[in-house]
């Protein structure tokens, strides 16, 4: 059986092979009630395989004195998450692979490029004000220049309290839409991770989460001017109905015509897809849903979709997809499993 999703991130945490990506859904998971347990679970089960191996080898400590003193009582989260010595123990472990893990992680040569990310001087760190959406919601946001955004699940967007007098910058991780008012004076600049989006009054739909290996941006109306680091081209300027799909791993990027509301169906509250392949549908839907999906059977990889979901429940587009595929599906809390 396939592992879950927190042990599979756990797993490569204690391997050092935790993306920066990786690690905030790992944070994300510890910091929610909802999945907390799980956590603890497998982090206890990793400490307690690590002390068998330990004491194989190392007598055991001496016992404790029955004179010693006990613990304070922690209230809260606390008291249900240090209830006993094993998820007390389960959190060392995970400090512990925090703090060497994760510095090994970033100080690795391969990894420069993602450690220049992280640093003091990220796009995020910039502004006072950030809009954290978690799964499975989604927010409306209006810009102190009256400037009007729709954040999807799983995003963030950092922009100050108020607009300087000369331009309007502001740094976004995840999707949202956008409807800029137009200021002609004040140029509105967004940082992505790899690219940087200005206008001066349009409405268009951006797609960068930091763990996809694409960036979309849709125009819907007006001019959108997209810089693109190290293209002598650029920058590269999309009209309506224009969408720019820049690929992370080739630094390649192409243009088409679309229909830019369909392409931005999810701000209506539907899903859409188009041709497209089950891992990104699987990504889609644990960030709409806030779910972990496991996928049983790697061959179904292989397969793509092609339909719309207006305000469906879960199971209801689980039954479409595992109808398309000859599947079945299992809903264990927030845990989904497909298999053949």
């Amino acid at each position: 059986m396939q592992r879950s999703r927190a042990d599979y991130l756990i797993n490569k945490l204690i391997s050092n092979e935790l993306s920066k990506a990786e690690l905030d859904e790992l944070l994300e998971g510890l910091a929610n009630d909802d999945s907390l347990k799980e956590y603890s679970d497998i982090l206890e089960r990793y400490f307690h395989s690590l002390m068998a191996e330990e004491t194989t080898d190392t007598p055991a400590d001496p016992a404790p004195s029955p004179e010693a003193e006990p613990l304070p009582e922690r209230p809260g989260l606390f008291r249900r998450f240090f209830s006993d010595y094993g998820r007390l123990a389960a959190t060392v472990a995970l400090v512990l692979a925090l703090g060497a893990g994760w510095y090994a992680f970033i100080d690795r040569p391969g990894n420069a490029r993602l450690t220049g990310r992280i640093s003091a001087t990220t796009p995020h760190d910039a502004f006072a004000r950030k809009e954290a959406v978690p799964r499975g919601s989604r927010k409306n946001v209006q810009l102190s220049d009256g400037s009007r955004v729709r954040i999807n699940s799983a995003s963030r967007l950092s922009f100050p309290e108020r607009f300087g007098r000369n331009e309007r910058k502001l740094a976004l991780n995840g999707e949202a839409y956008f409807d800029v008012k137009r200021d002609p004076a004040r140029p509105f600049t967004i940082a992505l991770d790899d690219l940087k989006v200005k206008v001066l009054g349009t409405s268009f739909n951006i797609r960068s989460y930091a763990e996809d290996d694409e960036i979309v941006i849709t125009v819907h109306s007006g001019k959108v001017s997209v810089d693109i680091a190290g293209r002598p081209e650029s920058p590269v300027i999309l009209t309506k109905n224009q969408q720019l799909t820049f690929h992370k791993k080739t630094d390649q990027y192409q243009i088409t015509s679309v229909d830019a509301g369909q392409e931005s169906i999810w701000v209506d509250g539907a899903l859409q897809f188009g041709n497209t392949p089950l891992e990104q549908v699987e990504r889609t839907l644990e960030r709409w849903y806030n779910v972990e999906v496991v996928i049983q059977d790697s061959t179904m990889y292989g397969s793509s979709f092609t339909g719309k979901h207006r305000n469906e429940s879960l199971p209801a587009i689980l039954e479409s997809l595992c109808f398309a595929m000859n599947a079945r599906y299992e809903i264990d809390g927030r845990t989904v499993t497909i298999s053949r």
